[in-house]
């Protein structure tokens, strides 16, 4: 039996982010809709971990996670 689908209020407090910052996420596909909180958190995990190897946005520095606006 799959996990119930997370509210966006329920992924960022379990991230430490705003909804706001959660709404982004989706707009920019970092994160999907319908997935549990481990699916979540392992996708917001691998786009920050591209950010920092230069994967997202071709750069190689964490200036990436600094357009992130992060909370």
């Amino acid at each position: 039996m799959r996990a119930r689908t997370p509210t966006q209020a329920e992924i960022a407090k379990h991230l430490d982010l705003s909804v706001r910052r959660i709404r982004g996420l989706l707009d920019l596909g970092v994160i999907a809709n319908n997935t549990t909180l481990d699916e979540t958190r392992i996708s917001y995990i691998r786009y920050l971990r591209d950010c920092v190897n230069g994967s997202r946005q071709g750069e190689g520095d964490l200036s990436a996670l600094y357009d992130l606006q992060l909370d």
